[in-house]
């Protein structure tokens, strides 16, 4: 990964690259194998929302739960780095309600033979309860105060615990302008 000092980031996997532009709002997505650039605008996020992180969906439905709380952690060092921490906290979604029994339907009246009883008809069962709420899913991320980059991130959920962490390399000679932009020979195209 490689970040400008005007707040471009490239991040390089495998045979794609992903370049994103906060100052124009642009992301590029290059594929090296195809040579070709996508360009299409960054998606904005509202203030305060909880970054993209794998493993965690947004509310989408009615009935979904609250946005998450946002807890600010205050300042610490991590490997000579001072760091701006913050935990959000997502609520999990609410319990469905169970739906009601369906009625019985009604059964033909036949003729009553004496001396025998009338069989009784077996109540409808009702479904089984919700398994118990998840518990609530945390992400705690601790961001460099001087690349503006998190350098500790750990994600808990009822799947586990999740820790990812960045190693600062020295700061060296920023990287060339030519590392955020489409090379030559690439075919461009916008969504």
């Amino acid at each position: 990964m490689a970040r400008s000092a005007g707040g471009q980031t490239r991040l390089d996997f495998g045979n794609q690259s992903v370049i994103s532009n906060p100052a124009s709002g642009e992301t590029i997505v290059l594929n090296h194998l195809k040579k070709e650039a996508i360009s299409f605008p960054a998606p904005k996020a509202p203030p305060g929302a909880l970054p993209p992180i794998p493993g965690l969906s947004a509310p989408s439905a009615p009935g979904a739960p609250a946005p998450p709380t946002v807890q600010n952690l205050g300042k610490k060092f991590i490997d000579g780095h001072e760091v701006e921490g913050k935990l959000f906290t997502l609520a999990p979604p609410p319990v469905p309600k169970l739906p009601s029994a369906p009625a019985m339907p009604k059964l033909p009246s036949a003729p009553a033979i004496p001396g025998l009883a009338a069989p009784q008809a077996k109540p409808p069962q009702a479904p089984a309860p919700p398994s118990a709420p998840k518990p609530p899913q945390t992400v705690e991320t601790w961001t460099s105060t001087q690349f503006h980059m998190p350098v500790l991130t750990t994600v808990t959920g009822s799947f586990g615990k999740q820790v990812s962490q960045c190693k600062c390399a020295p700061a060296g000679p920023p990287p060339p302008a030519s590392m955020f932009q489409v090379p030559a020979g690439y075919k461009l195209l916008k969504k």
